[in-house]
């Protein structure tokens, strides 16, 4: 399962700093890094675990989630709350936006189509912890939201 997910609004789904294409190797991000060590009671192992995360992890390139390999998509700010029947009704418009006019550059790929991927599980679970948190931080701030708050 690739690890790279699609966006959050809220959370970086990056597991890698940088990467180096030629070397097939990848920088752990921070926050990735120290999920990992978080749950190690005792404070030399989790700074030894930090460390180790701080040495290049090797990676291979799975196809972009967010596009879908295409390496752009439609701008969200056209159709993120859908088409209705009168926009599709514009010829002009309908036109435009099967041309491809209004799509923009994947911002999770960059355009290359592709992600780097990783098959270390501890790299895996951190993100997705994080990634987790994310999602019900933004589920409790949308039900705060609907009550008023």
């Amino acid at each position: 399962m690739p690890l790279y997910l699609p966006s959050t609004r809220d959370v970086d789904q990056k597991w890698y700093d940088k990467f180096d294409k030629s070397r097939m190797i990848a920088e752990v991000a921070r926050p990735v890094r120290e999920r990992i060590a978080e749950d190690i009671e005792d404070e030399d192992e989790a700074q030894k675990v930090l460390n180790d995360y701080l040495k290049p992890v090797r990676f291979t390139f799975g196809v972009c989630p967010r596009c879908n390999g295409r390496g752009g998509y439609v701008d969200p700010q056209i159709d993120g709350n859908g088409l209705s029947n009168e926009d599709l009704a514009d010829a002009d418009f309908r036109s435009d936006y099967f041309a491809g006019a209004y799509d923009v550059i994947c911002d999770t790929c960059e355009g290359a189509n592709v992600v780097p991927v990783t098959d270390d599980e501890s790299v895996k679970n951190a993100l997705n912890d994080l990634l987790q948190e994310a999602e019900d931080f933004e589920a409790e701030r949308a039900a705060e939201r609907r009550m008023g708050c």
